[in-house]
């Protein structure tokens, strides 16, 4: 079961590179989104919950999680950015 889940995880990610290519979006700015989508995706795996079981209060607790980990607001914000664009 879990060889499944990294498949589609994998194939997730493939696909959201796909989408932000067809936005136009630069290849450091999609190298950055992806970053950030895999970060999340193991931030959900630490907590056992799936990419497609959020809400507003994991995202809360991951820009805590990052927070309490010495990221600055400004790099906050930005992780924000490309959730909103990964789940957009």
């Amino acid at each position: 079961m879990d060889s499944i889940k990294i498949i589609q995880e994998a194939q997730i990610l493939a696909e959201f590179e796909q989408d932000c290519q067809d936005r136009g979006f630069t290849a450091e700015t999609i190298r950055r989104y992806k970053r950030v989508a895999r970060m999340f995706c193991d931030f959900l795996k630490s907590r056992s919950r799936q990419m497609t079981e959020i809400d507003k209060y994991v995202l809360r607790d991951f820009i805590h999680y990052r927070r309490e980990n010495g990221t600055n607001p400004k790099t906050i914000g930005y992780d924000f950015a490309a959730l909103s664009t990964f789940y957009g």
